[in-house]
């Protein structure tokens, strides 16, 4: 019976999904940083001027200052949330960059021969000179260890056949 393991397969979305995590994580930046660059374009106002019209916030009888205010808070909530989604990216990528560099050298060329790269099984066994079934048996045990430094030692319960994030 084939075992299924929720970490071991998010590892492997992680190890697949490398470049373009990455890029987005690069364009989140970018995004970041012009929504900077926007903020600091709104003027700050010397004086409170609001609208004497009540209820009108939305409305265009609303004042430039409130106009400008309501910018700038709405530019400063989307870079928090940009900080947040930045944030657990790279979290990510640099837990899943240290579990990869823990692994022996043929690991590494098996993983990312088999998930960066998308060589075949034939072309990685020729990279690590062994058989294919050898290079398999390797891949397997470079996914549980690096689903182990990833997640810990709930990622790989020897006593189960199935797991399921909870």
């Amino acid at each position: 019976m084939k075992k299924y393991n929720d970490y071991i397969q998010t590892v492997i979305r992680y190890l697949s999904r490398n470049d373009e995590l990455r890029t987005y994580l690069q364009n989140l930046e970018a995004d970041k940083a012009a929504k900077e660059e926007m903020l600091k374009t709104i003027m700050h106002p010397i004086t409170a001027q609001y609208s004497l019209t009540a209820g009108c916030s939305k409305s265009s009888d609303s004042s430039k200052v409130e106009q400008e205010t309501e910018r700038r808070e709405k530019l400063q909530h989307e870079i928090v949330e940009l900080n947040l989604n930045i944030t657990e990216i790279r979290t990510n990528l640099d837990r899943v960059d240290r579990a990869m560099q823990q692994l022996d050298d043929e690991s590494q060329i098996i993983l990312k021969g088999r998930w960066i790269e998308r060589d075949s099984w034939e072309f990685i066994s020729s990279q690590v000179h062994c058989n294919i079934k050898t290079s398999r048996r390797k891949h397997d045990e470079a996914l549980q260890s690096m689903a182990t430094a990833v997640f810990g030692p709930k990622a790989v319960p020897e006593q189960l056949s199935f797991v399921f994030f909870k």
